[in-house]
């Protein structure tokens, strides 16, 4: 039995799982971790190969302000019934994008994921965007997916709030969204909803487990037009990346430019 590390579903109750064995034959075992509520957070073992998250390409970075990269190889599940939400606190006043690492977990190909930007978990929408996920933005190894919407000005040092969600999936057909254990980002904190949005839980404990504590999701804020065209994104990142496998390229290109 091998750890499906990308993927920790939240509230997969008992019932499910036995259903998901019947019915599929797929070995898949629901592991509580010690929870003091019982419909809280599920780590879930399946007899698949392991996925590698993959590094943000340095491009992505340019007209960033808010981010934690960072990940744990595991992902909350994102679908009808279940939100993710990150805090965060801008430092510049115009917020133009966002960028999410997500990765597939056998989720249909027309899946529609939706950002929304708010002042609070239960406000009105400041801006939102909706993208249709598909084998290449959302691959099984999680991609960086950039939602750009209408750009909006924000208040720096104010909390805003980053809620995801797709428009289907099940347990084990969806999208997820990465993150990273430990206040890799400590301006803002996670949240979910088991209920799409109605009410909210932080995740700043979710298995009451010391070792598994302070979650923040895997994001990028923009306050400049973020990277656009996929194909120079695809270029400048084929060259850093063989670059860096052949450091004496970096100075040779120096002298001649």
């Amino acid at each position: 039995m091998i750890f499906l590390r990308d993927i920790m579903k939240t509230k997969i109750i008992v019932v499910i799982v036995l259903t998901l064995l019947i019915a599929t034959a797929i070995p898949v075992v629901g592991i509580n971790k010690n929870m003091t509520n019982p419909t809280s957070l599920t780590l879930v073992s399946i007899n698949r190969n392991e996925f590698e998250p993959k590094d943000i390409p340095p491009s992505w970075m340019k007209g960033a302000d808010q981010h934690q990269t960072q990940n744990s190889h595991y992902g909350f599940v994102i679908n009808p019934q279940y939100y993710i939400a990150q805090e965060f606190k801008p430092t510049k006043s115009d917020l133009t994008a966002v960028a999410l690492y997500l990765f597939d977990w056998d989720a249909p190909s027309d899946i529609a994921v939706t950002v929304h930007i708010r002042e609070s978990l239960d406000g009105v929408d400041l801006t939102s965007k909706t993208l249709k996920a598909n084998v290449k933005d959302y691959n099984r190894g999680g991609n960086w997916v950039m939602f750009d919407f209408d750009d909006i000005t924000v208040t720096p040092e104010e909390t805003y709030y980053i809620i995801c969600y797709a428009e289907c999936g099940i347990v084990n057909h969806s999208y997820c969204w990465y993150f990273d254990f430990g206040n890799k980002y400590d301006r803002g904190i996670a949240w979910e909803s088991q209920d799409s949005g109605l009410s909210w839980s932080d995740l700043e404990d979710p298995w009451n487990d010391p070792l598994n504590i302070n979650v923040d999701q895997c994001f990028i804020t923009y306050y400049q037009e973020p990277p656009k065209n996929k194909v120079i994104q695809f270029i400048q990142s084929f060259l850093e990346e063989f670059i860096s496998l052949f450091p004496f390229l970096e100075q040779f290109l120096t002298i001649v430019g």
